[in-house]
């Protein structure tokens, strides 16, 4: 993540330069291309690359694994090296190429899933795609100064094995933060399961006579194995005093997770 940027991510990297139009592409639709396949199942698909710019744009295309955790941290280590990598399964031709003015390029990649009964679950890497940034000469750069915004798109490949796997989910820990008037109750949850899952959050509290006070939700989250997010829940308009907090993570097809806590608000 780290956690999100249009269902994946977006970097800009910001560098000293002239202030001349760097070069400009976007990836329209999805970002996230994820589909359920069986072993030895072919898929073909591409992604589109537009160039918006009014001169022809490099680009490169590089095939990485991809984690992120609670922090905010998102990790792109080389392909293959995630025990939950599918790169190995993906074959593409050009990496490096040119695409036209304002014109559209459909990038083509196959995967194919191996015939390994030990695989389970959801596997996933990243395509990062970006534009070869252009280099000026010294007298070029001492024209002007400027700054030169690079966006970087990611777009992640996610195959689910059949109906095999495993849903967990785990509470790490929870925080109370209290900014002036507003009181946010964060908790960290892990994936510790085998599936890719986007549970639901609700909590509940429960007052010191037993009566309901109020429930919470939260927008459903992405979760892929051996990663974790950040759930916020306010709770700025509940009045002072000591509750049981009930926390449910649901991710539907039956798979609920419960934590129960003492929460006191002050």
């Amino acid at each position: 993540m780290m956690n999100s940027f249009r269902s994946i991510l977006a970097f800009c990297f910001f560098v000293f330069t002239i202030s001349l139009q760097a070069a400009s592409i976007v990836v329209p639709g999805s970002l996230t291309h994820e589909n359920k396949i069986s072993l030895k199942q072919v898929l073909q698909n591409s992604i589109p690359i537009q160039n918006d710019s009014d001169k022809s744009v490099t680009v490169k295309v590089t095939l990485a694994d991809y984690l992120f955790n609670f922090k905010g941290e998102s990790y792109f280590p080389d392909q293959g090296t995630s025990p939950r990598s599918n790169a190995s399964w993906i074959k593409t031709n050009k990496m490096y190429f040119e695409i036209a003015p304002h014109t559209t390029y459909s990038f083509p990649y196959t995967l194919e899933a191996p015939n390994d009964p030990s695989l389970k679950g959801t596997y996933w890497s990243i395509f990062l795609i970006e534009p070869v940034e252009e280099t000026f000469s010294p007298a070029e750069k001492e024209q002007s100064l400027g700054v030169q915004t690079i966006i970087r798109y990611g777009v992640q490949v996610i195959t689910h094995i059949g109906q095999t796997g495993s849903y967990d989910l785990k509470i790490l820990n929870k925080t109370l933060v209290k900014e002036d008037e507003k009181k946010t109750l964060i908790l960290n949850v892990d994936n510790i399961g085998t599936l890719s899952q986007s549970p639901l959050l609700t909590l509940e509290l429960i007052d010191s006579l037993g009566k309901k006070v109020g429930r919470f939700e939260t927008s459903k989250q992405r979760i892929l194995p051996n990663c974790s997010t950040s759930y916020r829940v306010d709770l700025s308009t509940v009045s002072k005093g000591k509750y049981k907090a009930m926390a449910i993570l649901d991710h539907g097809e039956g798979a609920l997770f419960g934590a129960q806590y003492d929460l006191l608000l002050d």
